[in-house]
C-alpha cells in the first residue's frame, strides 16, 4: 500500500469477509495492493490472471525462475507483499478460513492458525490449498473476520447454507453448490463468456440441479464475482 486512505480501503474490505471463496479473496486483495500501488485496473487483473497465477505461495519475487520481464517482477513483488499480509493475518487469527479436509464432501471445518505457517497454494487453485506437514488438501475454503458467528461455528458457516427468497421460498438454484463444483474444475479461466456459462451449466448438472440459461448465469456472477466476470469479457479475443 502506498497511502493510509489504500489501506483503510483494504482494512474495510478485510473486515466485511464472510465467507468468500480463497482464491477469489486473495485475487482481489492482490488487486486492491495493485491499484493502491498506481496499477491501473486492467494491469492488475493482468498480472493476476497471468504471471501471478500459477506461481506458489510463499515467494519471492525476486527469486522468481522464468520468463519474466522486470515490470511483471516488480508487480509479482507487490502480489508478494499482498499475500504476505494475507498470511500474517491468517496466523494471527484476524481472518479465520474454512474448508474441506481431504475431500469436497467433507465436513467444513476450520483450518488452525498454526497452519499457515506450512500452507502452500496458488491463485489459480480454485480456493484448494496444499499443507504438507500434514500431507493434506482443504477443498472449497472460504474465509470470514474474525469476530462473524459464521467463523465461530465453521461445521455452518452461512455460505453452505440453503440460500432463500425475501418471500421464504427456496430459490431455484442452489448457487454455493454449483459454485464449489465449478471452482474444483476450473483450471484455466475461460477464454470467452460462452465458455464460462457452458462450465457453469455443467457444474449444476453434477450438482444434480437444473441448468440455469445464459443470463441466469451472468446475473448471479455479476453479483457473486463482478471482478471475474469483468476478466473473462476482456480477455483478449
Amino acid at each position: 500500500m502506498t497511502s493510509s486512505s489504500d489501506s483503510d480501503a483494504f482494512n474495510a474490505y478485510t473486515n466485511n469477509l464472510n465467507g468468500e471463496y480463497f482464491d477469489e479473496f486473495i485475487a482481489s486483495a492482490a488487486f486492491h495492493y495493485l491499484e493502491g500501488s498506481g496499477i491501473s485496473g486492467k494491469m492488475a487483473i493482468d498480472i493476476i490472471l497471468g504471471p501471478a497465477s500459477n506461481v506458489e505461495f510463499p515467494f519471492r519475487a525476486s527469486e522468481l525462475k522464468g520468463d519474466y520481464n522486470a515490470t511483471e517482477i516488480n508487480l509479482l513483488h507487490v502480489v508478494e507483499v499482498a499475500l504476505d499480509t494475507i498470511c500474517e493475518m491468517l496466523k494471527g487469527g484476524s481472518i479465520v478460513a474454512v474448508g474441506r479436509r481431504g475431500s469436497v464432501f467433507s465436513e467444513p471445518e476450520k483450518i488452525r492458525m498454526d497452519l499457515w505457517n506450512y500452507i502452500r497454494f496458488k491463485i489459480e487453485n480454485n480456493s484448494k490449498i496444499f499443507v504438507p506437514d500434514e500431507n493434506v488438501y482443504f477443498y472449497s475454503v472460504r474465509v470470514y473476520w474474525h469476530d462473524l458467528a459464521q467463523a465461530d461455528t465453521p461445521h455452518t458457516p452461512a455460505a453452505n447454507l440453503p440460500e432463500r427468497n425475501l418471500g421464504g421460498r427456496p430459490p431455484k438454484y442452489r448457487w454455493d453448490e454449483i459454485v464449489d463444483r465449478f471452482m474444483v474444475d476450473l483450471g484455466a479461466a475461460p477464454d470467452t463468456v460462452a465458455e464460462l456459462v457452458k462450465r457453469v451449466q455443467s457444474a449444476a448438472r453434477s450438482a444434480q440441479q437444473g441448468e440455469p440459461d445464459h443470463k441466469t448465469i451472468v446475473d448471479a456472477f455479476e453479483k457473486r464475482f463482478p471482478r471475474f466476470l469483468a476478466a473473462v469479457r476482456d480477455k483478449p479475443k
